[in-house]
């Protein structure tokens, strides 16, 4: 089976250059803001360089004009160059590659696209945050959290886990198990909806309204609270 091929028209090996042989690329959208910075910054001092900057070299015969050939311009690593430069460093990891102009842009923007990164786990990164701060507080702002962003993320901890998320059926199923409560009036329908805190959900299999109806998927300890909070269903 032939290899697959990169791409990306041409890739080099990293290696350490010149922090000012590299231009910024004269389209780039990103900024950053002081704090941000000041932030970036102290992660380069505590951290190093772990990851390497994206640098293209541009060919005439990839579509540039023929006054860019052989010019390497940052494609993803603007913000960290310039901390580089105003840390006093002398040398930055680049990894170099070879695309025409389209490839270029497209690259820088999907680099820096938060799309095309993870999310948080709100009570994963409370715990490592937690952790830090209970052991290297050093460590903790090399985070780049503001204390007020880090409280909020320590907050997540203690926050209940949510309710199950649970399909509504159009009918009666052999697929799942149901408790099926019977309302014969108003008044008790309208108590059964405060002490369970019903919401409208969508059924699964519908996209109409008519596919939308009150549920609510519960563990028996929180449906035990919640009948304990509001005494029962009162009859009249």
């Amino acid at each position: 089976m032939a290899e697959k091929k990169s791409p990306v028209d041409d890739v080099h090996d990293s290696q350490w250059v010149p922090v000012d042989s590299v231009d910024p690329s004269e389209y780039n959208p990103r900024t950053m803001a002081p704090a941000r910075m000041r932030n970036l910054k102290r992660a380069l001092t505590e951290f190093g360089w772990v990851t390497a900057l994206t640098v293209n070299i541009r060919r005439e015969k990839l579509g540039f004009d023929a006054d860019q050939e052989g010019r390497q311009v940052m494609v993803g690593g603007h913000q960290r160059q310039r901390a580089a430069r105003e840390l006093g460093m002398t040398e930055i990891p680049v990894f170099f590659i070879e695309v025409d102009p389209d490839k270029e842009k497209a690259l820088n923007v999907a680099l820096n696209n938060p799309e095309l990164s993870g999310q948080w786990e709100a009570k994963g990164l409370g715990k490592i945050l937690q952790e830090l701060g209970e052991s290297d507080k050093a460590m903790l702002e090399a985070t780049g959290f503001s204390e007020q962003q880090i409280q909020q993320h320590l907050k997540a901890l203690s926050e209940p886990e949510p309710d199950p998320t649970y399909p509504l059926t159009p009918k009666m199923s052999e697929h799942y198990d149901y408790v099926v409560i019977l309302v014969k009036n108003d008044v008790d329908w309208a108590n059964l909806q405060t002490i369970m805190e019903l919401e409208k959900g969508q059924n699964y299999k519908k996209d109409t309204a008519a596919g939308v109806g009150l549920c609510r998927v519960i563990e028996f300890e929180k449906f035990s609270a919640l009948w304990q909070k509001q005494g029962g269903i009162k009859h009249e």
